[in-house]
């Protein structure tokens, strides 16, 4: 029987430093890589800007001629073309990825790991008390991976929608602590609301991943 959980990806302002940031390789034609999947843009509030939240799958292949993985996008002209060493850097960033935000200007990897850029929360598990509202937000960027096996969503936010959408989660779940389980947050819920809010004030990007696993339970 499968069990669902939450894993937040918070991507931070530095990732350009690291090399989780780079302005659309001259040699990709983003036009065609974004045009088959309308189902992976997401317009982002309130100035209506589009952004495609796209899979590490959707840019990687593995080849067998070359034993390696190699970029699976279109060309606007030769990749040839372009430094050896950048389109090395392209494809070291690629290789990272879990997920990939692609703007009108930039590409952003979302990596597998946490790292100096990104940092990777297990829940959080307070988002359990999402407002009417929020779960409206939620329902409307809501991504179906298209899993063969499990049910699976992937969510993005910017900063501030996710700084809104915790703030008020945060209260929600005190209060219901408090209604419910007669108590106050305990240290450790404390500590990591601060942990996840820190990391949420650096963030350029917010992804949610609610994913189906086996629980074991019959």
């Amino acid at each position: 029987m499968g069990a669902r959980s939450l894993r937040t990806y918070v991507l931070l302002k530095n990732a350009a430093n690291v090399g989780l940031c780079f302005e659309h390789p001259p040699w990709w034609d983003v036009s065609r890589l974004v045009a088959p999947l309308p189902h992976r843009r997401v317009t982002l509030s309130p100035d209506d800007r589009s952004a495609w939240l796209l899979s590490w799958a959707h840019l990687l292949t593995w080849s067998k001629q070359q034993g390696q993985w190699v970029e699976n996008v279109p060309y606007m002209k030769a990749p040839c073309e372009a430094s050896s060493q950048e389109r090395r850097g392209v494809l070291r960033a690629l290789r990272q990825a879990e997920w990939l935000v692609i703007d009108q200007e930039r590409v952003w990897v979302i990596p597998k790991e946490p790292g100096e850029a990104c940092r990777i929360f297990e829940g959080p598990s307070w988002w359990s008390a999402l407002a009417a509202e929020h779960l409206d937000l939620l329902s409307q960027r809501r991504i179906d991976v298209n899993n063969p096996l499990w049910v699976d969503y992937v969510y993005l936010f910017t900063p501030e929608e996710a700084l809104t959408i915790d703030a008020a989660a945060r209260e929600r779940w005190k209060a219901y602590c408090r209604e419910v389980y007669s108590r106050k947050l305990t240290r450790h819920e404390i500590s990591e609301m601060a942990r996840f809010k820190q990391a949420l004030q650096q963030a350029v990007w917010v992804t949610l991943y609610d994913y189906e696993w086996e629980s074991g339970l019959a």
